[in-house]
């Protein structure tokens, strides 16, 4: 199989990657689902609805980012990346804003439907534009860092706010960050870029296929893993006896210092290569897994629950790198994108089926074994991927 990188071309100045545009495409694309947890109960209490039924809602908003995620990626090579971002930041304001006067439940759901789909248009094009930078692994984990830096903010912020004025100030809240971060939206390029990969002369819209797809297998397991830890980790807090304000303040305390994860990987880019930064995020991720199934209180499981999301936000920029190496127009790392929504929607859902089974300890040690699947895979992966990239040099 012959692998050959396309005519290359100048870049032209409009065209080059502003990292700027990549940060505003990660904040559109999570800060929504990254709130979803402060704004539930009033969800909830508002439309009189179960916790089905919100979250049924929610998982439609994450399938509509996986689709346009899974669309864009395919389009990736022709599509006009500015364009499109602030296409989806447009839709997904005014979807917002229409959810402030819905009525009923199902025109709020078809408003987090039309967010989703904005959300992800945003968020396709900053992971397309991040893949053709020189070192992918640093700008996604920078990127990861503005976006936790709006969450961490409204994490605290949207229950004061939803207590004094109801929620639907909340969303106003959230839409006004939105609207802070167009700016740095626009600073995207205007199209794709990288030098087209041929494989046997014809351009591929994804390169590599199956190292391409067995990446995005150990991401999902990644994904399905610490998503299931973190999903119960307020019933796993109860039911060592911790108390509301605890768990509370515990949780909070774990998101504020989870920043430090893609802070570091910021810091670190490549200058450890990648595959000392996985196999060290991917182990701490399974022993942090273990500690809080195994905790006996706040100490150890706040401990546990802090490794964890570090470890969590440590991987995410690192994995997004090792897809970028497949192909600079960013067509798989824009998939990425319906892997993480893929992996929010039935991440829980295996959880759950595990935890009244046999309990969150074997949760935990599922956990590891992901971890361990993953590892492997990735293992395998890059090897095959250096001897492809020596013999094509």
């Amino acid at each position: 199989m012959a692998i050959s990188p396309g005519k290359s071309t100048k870049t032209r100045p409009e065209n080059q990657v502003n990292t700027a545009g990549i940060f505003g495409g990660y904040i559109f694309g999570q800060l929504s689902l990254w709130l979803a947890p402060v704004f539930v109960g009033a969800f909830m209490h508002a439309y009189d609805i179960s916790e089905q039924e919100i979250g049924l809602s929610f998982g439609l908003q994450a399938g509509a980012i996986a689709l346009v995620s899974l669309y864009c990626s395919y389009k990736v090579s022709v599509l006009r990346l500015r364009k499109l971002a602030c296409t989806g930041a447009v839709l997904a304001l005014m979807a917002h804003g229409l959810s402030l006067i819905a009525d009923t439940f199902q025109v709020f759901t078809l408003c987090r439907i039309l967010a989703g789909t904005g959300e992800g248009m945003a968020f396709a094009a900053a992971n397309s534009a991040g893949a053709a930078v020189k070192n992918p692994a640093r700008v996604f984990a920078q990127a990861q860092l503005a976006s936790m830096s709006f969450v961490v903010v409204l994490l605290f912020a949207v229950p004061e706010i939803t207590a004094l004025y109801g929620f639907r100030v909340s969303i106003g809240a959230m839409i006004l960050a939105l609207v802070i971060s167009i700016p740095l939206i626009i600073r995207l390029p205007v199209t794709s870029i990288g030098d087209d990969i041929k494989i046997s002369g014809k351009v591929s819209h994804y390169p590599l296929p199956v190292l391409g797809i067995s990446i995005l297998i150990a991401f999902i397991l990644v994904n399905l893993s610490d998503i299931g830890i973190w999903v119960f980790s307020e019933r796993i807090a109860a039911e060592i006896g911790m108390t509301p304000d605890a768990i509370s303040w515990s949780l909070g305390a774990a998101t504020i210092l989870s920043m430090s994860g893609p802070l570091l990987a910021a810091l670190l880019g490549d200058r450890l290569g990648i595959v000392i930064p996985l196999t060290t995020g991917l182990v701490l991720e399974g022993c942090s897994a273990l500690l809080v199934v195994y905790a006996t209180g706040p100490i150890s499981y706040s401990a546990g629950l802090v490794l964890l999301l570090i470890s969590i936000g440590f991987l995410y920029p690192y994995f997004l790198g090792v897809l970028a190496r497949l192909d600079k127009h960013g067509s798989w790392t824009t998939l990425s994108g319906t892997v993480v929504s893929f992996a929010m929607a039935i991440g829980p859902v295996i959880s759950g089926v595990i935890a009244v089974r046999a309990g969150y300890i074997t949760v935990g040690w599922f956990t590891v074994g992901f971890c361990i699947a993953a590892l492997s895979i990735l293992l395998v992966i890059l090897r095959s991927l250096g001897r492809i990239r020596a013999r094509t040099s």
